[in-house]
């Protein structure tokens, strides 16, 4: 089964807008890929639904429950561990930002799936 990583951004998108992303999580949902994700990404998520679109906190934390029902809830080391996903899905080509915060450089030779 392929297995993807998303960005905090991917889901917001997803929830608010549909299209590719939302198509993504519903994949998921019904068992086609698996879908990895932190309590960290999950906050970012959380967050940007109810501060940037106003989403009540409650509405938030029910679609986080549920993404928690079907996503792997992984739980990242303090060391840096390279982890075998299939694309990452980022809004660049050259970078993303596994925690809003650290640019990190796409490993050489990984898959990359833009928005663009």
């Amino acid at each position: 089964m392929r297995s993807l990583t998303l960005d905090s951004n991917v889901y917001v998108s997803a929830l608010n807008f549909g299209g590719e992303p939302l198509r993504l999580l519903n994949m998921a949902r019904l068992g086609e890929i698996r879908l990895d994700v932190s309590a960290t990404v999950l906050d970012e998520v959380e967050r940007v639904l109810c501060e940037k679109f106003r989403w009540a906190p409650a509405n938030a934390k029910q679609i986080r429950a549920e993404i928690e029902r079907f996503a792997n809830v992984i739980t990242p080391s303090e060391s840096l561990t390279v982890v075998k996903a299939d694309p990452i899905l980022c809004a660049r080509r050259d970078w993303y930002f596994p925690n809003g915060l650290l640019k990190v450089p796409i490993p050489s030779g990984a898959q990359i799936a833009t928005a663009e």
